[in-house]
């Protein structure tokens, strides 16, 4: 069955949704707004998928049910990384709290998809809906502008229903710029955040920008983005001095 975007049925409620972080918080004017979707881009190695875990975990911790999809990464895997980070998420899955599906390639459809996570957001009141990574979902599958399309619908229907949903797309090489899918997908995200990484003196520094936000005022700014195992951070980028 194709998803009809006007059959969710729950109002939307002017919320600001946080991430936990304050100073993440403050770039996106105060946090990001239920049914909205938003892109987080960037190399390997930037923190795409971690953005995604703070926002799963600071809802949760609310209270409130999150799905995951995952077409690149193991549930395994997921879950060591994110308690590298001091985001312990485990029993909120065995609690049915989180809920996360990992696909193999070709296994599913476009449309199979969109069900299944139409069917979680109805069954489960799940309010943040992540999808890691986007360019994964397009790579496995045959039609990627039917994909596309598609999923078009699904956020459509997911910002009916007030989610949130985080879309991780991915980019070509470990300092590449050229974005990893041969398709155009800005335009499915009201929010873009874009991760970049640069090496200076033998060191990796990681920066984080909000470059759209449609609904209300956003910094700017370009912050430094830490993720330790204490957590994550972003503070003021210092630019380096021009030699």
């Amino acid at each position: 069955p194709r998803i009809v975007p006007g059959a969710a049925a729950r109002t939307v409620k002017p919320q600001l949704i946080k991430s936990g972080v304050d100073t993440l918080d403050e770039m996106f004017g105060g946090g990001q707004e239920a049914g909205t979707t938003t892109l987080v881009i960037g190399q390997a190695g930037t923190g795409k998928s971690t953005m995604a875990s703070l926002y799963a975990t600071a809802a949760l911790k609310r209270g409130e049910s999150v799905g995951l999809f995952l077409f690149e990464e193991r549930i395994e895997t997921f879950f060591r990384r994110s308690e590298g980070l001091g985001m312990a998420l485990r029993q909120f899955h065995e609690d049915g709290q989180l809920i996360i599906r990992d696909f193999n390639p070709n296994e599913i459809s476009p449309g199979e998809f969109g069900q299944i996570v139409q069917q979680s957001v109805n069954s489960e009141k799940v309010k943040v809906v992540v999808i890691d990574s986007f360019t994964g979902y397009l790579n496995s599958l045959p039609h990627r502008e039917k994909a596309v399309r598609d999923i078009q619908s699904l956020l459509k229907y997911l910002a009916r229903a007030g989610v949130l949903t985080i879309l991780i797309v991915a980019q070509h090489g470990l300092l590449g710029q050229g974005v990893g899918i041969d398709v155009d997908v800005s335009f499915l995200g009201d929010t873009v955040l874009l991760l970049r990484i640069a090496e200076h003196e033998g060191r990796l520094r990681r920066s984080i920008t909000v470059v759209k936000k449609r609904h209300g005022p956003h910094d700017l700014d370009v912050r430094e983005l830490f993720i330790q195992s204490s957590g994550v951070s972003v503070i003021a980028y210092n630019p380096l001095p021009e030699v």
